[in-house]
């Protein structure tokens, strides 16, 4: 199945349901990499949270969780973060296939567990918050309006092609001027249609597909770190591994003993 993602409805529907509800919320692809996100920046909860490399490791494991029910289940869940704040996941579904998810956070929930962040932020009262037949009108809305409004499911030659090679190639160094001679395209057209699909660099979307096939791996196989980062294209441990931690919160051996 081809997927093409209109970043620019993508936006402008999270934006107004941002401006509408006031939550959180952005818009992941097939391959758990963010095409789109409005978050509110002056929630003092997360914001304390996310202050410590322990508390922001928390809340990506926690949304990494969150991300792979969602995809299993194939179903619109929830969960109380460690914060104890509500998120949500929302697949959008094509023929059975989960094609994007819709992520719902930063909520107070109407009947969370009291935690150490909400007790010191008297401000945990003036967040956002729905009640449950309001966020289960919200989660019907919002994957009917992505889908019918901005997910396709075809995609340019170019970008499928491109996506296939670097998929195979992932353990290899790939290079911009391997796909662009592998594409017969020249860079600056390369570079439009990731731009235009993504919203993001060549370079930047093919270290987002190696750090999280590299999480996959380090939670389903029992293969050393060393040879998960060799079979993702990054033979440098330290490189990978600082990699991983920018993009994970943690370092590798770390999430892989993450309860």
């Amino acid at each position: 199945m081809n997927i093409r993602y209109d970043v620019e409805k993508i936006k402008e529907i999270i934006d107004n349901l941002y401006g509408l509800t006031g939550l959180s919320m952005g818009f992941i692809d097939t391959h758990n990499i963010y095409i789109y996100k409005k978050t509110r920046e002056n929630d003092v909860i997360c914001m304390k949270v996310q202050q410590t490399p322990e508390g922001h490791a928390r809340c990506t494991c926690s949304d990494m969780d969150l991300i792979d029910r969602c995809t299993k289940e194939k179903r619109p869940v929830s969960h109380i973060c460690h914060a104890g704040l509500l998120d949500t996941a929302v697949p959008v579904i094509k023929n059975h296939t989960v094609v994007g998810m819709i992520i719902i956070g930063r909520v107070r929930p109407n009947n969370g567990v009291v935690t150490e962040y909400i007790e010191a932020n008297p401000q945990y009262a003036m967040m956002g918050t729905l009640s449950d037949e309001q966020m289960e009108n919200l989660i019907n809305l919002i994957s009917h309006i992505i889908f019918e409004n901005a997910v396709e499911i075809d995609c340019d030659d170019v970008i499928v092609r491109a996506l296939d090679y670097i998929d195979k190639n992932i353990a290899s160094e790939l290079s911009i001027n391997q796909l662009c001679n592998y594409l017969y395209i020249s860079r600056n057209s390369l570079y439009k249609a990731f731009h235009s699909y993504f919203d993001c660099t060549v370079n930047e979307y093919i270290t987002r597909r190696r750090i999280n096939k590299a999480a996959v791996l380090l939670r389903e196989s029992g293969d050393s770190v060393t040879t998960i980062a060799e079979s993702v294209g990054i033979s440098n441990y330290t490189y990978f591994s600082r990699l991983f931690k920018k993009k994970m919160g943690m370092s590798p051996i770390r999430y892989r003993k993450k309860p």
